[in-house]
């Protein structure tokens, strides 16, 4: 682990050789931007390494409360003191008297919490739109006893990031050959006993508020649903477009009678592009608002992806041009439209270990202990991909979710469309080989349907224990 990061760390040349020739100027981003000098980013991380060895081993601890925790450990094996891990970790139960034609299903994944001590306790929870109902008791009758003998239980823990590096921010991996993500999987084949307690996704949804989430939860004005609206006009990137309409077939909606978006403006959004993104707005909505000024209408926009992966400005880790662009179009939306409700959809979760490796790895470093999909030929093209992933983590999404949570909710009084937590569990509803989209009619088709115009809330079931 510790020589792969050292070698995503070092000078992606083609990537310099590109920003001479479009005359110091990045070839991603929709807006200008000078490339930053490679050599004084590197004093600036080199730290990174230097200050934390990098996890190379993991091991998994339960305790007499039944709480389970992972430990780090170094490449000599002692245990590590720090945090800074991103760990995605998902447990199966697989009935071995079944034969799989497809990959298993995850049971459910966990909630990782770094203690900042080199352990990180786990909280499991089923996995969204799951077939299965885990046992997590085979001893409570005999009829479980006979079922555990065909159960095998086992649990894959994905390293993400070591050493904090998921949470550095443009420009300081800038130039480097990958995002410093390791790829590395680490596998607990059979496990003597399940999790005591896993909670049901949905019991976590029905605590937490629902998928439209208003400030006050009591408030009969409230928006539970898109349903009562005669029309809901969607604007943003590619992850709000696709809540309405098939990646897979474009001009194909879900139900255009309900909602309907004109195309993705291809933004970030701050200060800088906030008249370019009003421009886009006006030509791609204002049309369908002016003509139905008379009919309840709702505003679903959005804004995240790009501000995380390939932001107009160099905005360091608080993320605060682009927070304040939101206020300001949000504020601008409601002046021009007093009509329409606006809602704002919240970023949804990235999971880096899910993106292709041979498309989103730029390296050439020969060790026989890297698997072969990490060992590319230099020749071959580029693919944007390593670029687009670069600053893709769980940690920068998460911090960016909750400080457009606050401003939507506390600040201006906006409900929100909030998916972070189901997207967070649906890693395995990405679309193949992409850390980012998610299946157009496994995932989002029934987050439209069964969530967004739902005619009422489905039935949630609590805790399993």
């Amino acid at each position: 682990v510790t020589k792969f990061i050292q070698e995503s760390m070092s000078p992606d040349l083609e990537w310099q050789e590109l920003c001479e020739r479009n005359n110091g100027t990045t070839r991603v981003s929709p807006v200008p931007r000078i490339c930053p000098d490679y050599i004084h980013q590197q004093q600036q991380t080199q730290q990174q390494l230097q200050d934390c060895t990098a996890t190379e081993q993991v091991e998994l601890v339960v305790s007499h409360d039944h709480s389970w925790t992972l430990r780090t450990l170094d490449g000599r094996g002692g245990y590590k003191t720090v945090g800074g891990d991103e760990f995605y970790v998902v447990y199966y139960q697989e009935d071995v008297t079944k034969t799989a034609k497809e990959p298993a299903e995850p049971t459910a994944v966990a909630w990782v919490t770094d203690h900042h001590n080199g352990t990180y306790g786990l909280q499991f929870v089923t996995t969204p739109f799951s077939t299965q109902r885990p046992i997590t008791n085979f001893y409570k009758h005999p009829k479980l006893k006979q079922k555990r003998q065909q159960t095998r239980l086992r649990m894959e823990v994905h390293l993400q990031y070591t050493c904090g590096m998921g949470t550095l921010y443009q420009p300081l991996k800038d130039g480097w050959k990958t995002g410093g993500m390791t790829h590395v999987q680490f596998h607990i084949p059979d496990l003597p006993f399940p999790p005591r307690k896993i909670e049901s996704w949905q019991h976590r949804l029905e605590q937490r508020g629902g998928v439209i989430r208003n400030l006050v939860s009591s408030s009969s004005n409230n928006i539970t649903s898109l349903t009562p609206f005669f029309h809901s006009l969607f604007f943003g990137d590619s992850l709000v477009v696709q809540m309405v309409q098939s990646y897979l077939e474009p001009n194909r909606h879900f139900d255009r009678s309900k909602a309907t978006s004109q195309g993705n403006p291809d933004l970030p959004l701050t200060l800088a592009t906030l008249p370019n993104m009003i421009q886009k707005f006006k030509e791609m909505q204002s049309g369908n608002l002016n003509r139905f000024s008379h009919k309840k209408m709702a505003l679903i926009v959005g804004s995240a992806a790009w501000d995380l992966l390939l932001p107009a400005t160099y905005e360091g880790p608080k993320l605060e041009d682009h927070l304040q662009a939101c206020r300001e179009f949000i504020q601008h939306i409601r002046t021009e439209y007093p009509n329409a409700t606006v809602l704002w959809r919240l970023p949804t979760a990235m999971h880096v270990h899910r993106a292709n490796p041979d498309l989103c790895f730029h390296l050439e470093v020969q060790d026989e202990h890297l698997p072969s999909s990490h060992l590319l030929n230099k020749n071959a093209p580029r693919n944007p991909c390593v670029d687009i992933l670069r600053y893709a983590s769980t940690s920068r999404v998460q911090y960016l979710y909750k400080q457009q949570k606050r401003i939507m909710l506390d600040e201006l009084n906006v409900p929100v469309i909030d998916l972070y937590e189901l997207s967070y569990l649906s890693a395995h509803w990405l679309r193949q080989g992409d850390a980012i989209h998610y299946q157009a009619i496994e995932w989002n088709l029934r987050i439209f349907s069964e969530y967004l115009f739902a005619q009422q809330p489905p039935a949630l079931p609590s805790s399993l224990s």
